[in-house]
């Protein structure tokens, strides 16, 4: 849930950066990072 949360919230900020040219927004996360896995 946290994750979706940091995913929104990145979305977000990369659409208002794209419309605007820049943003304020936190992006707690970036588009390359991947969700925390248990090892297998």
């Amino acid at each position: 849930m946290v994750w979706a949360i940091s995913e929104g919230r990145s979305c977000a900020a990369a659409v208002d950066e794209y419309l605007t040219g820049s943003t304020e927004l936190p992006a707690p996360i970036v588009a390359s990072k991947r969700p925390m896995m248990l090892p297998r």
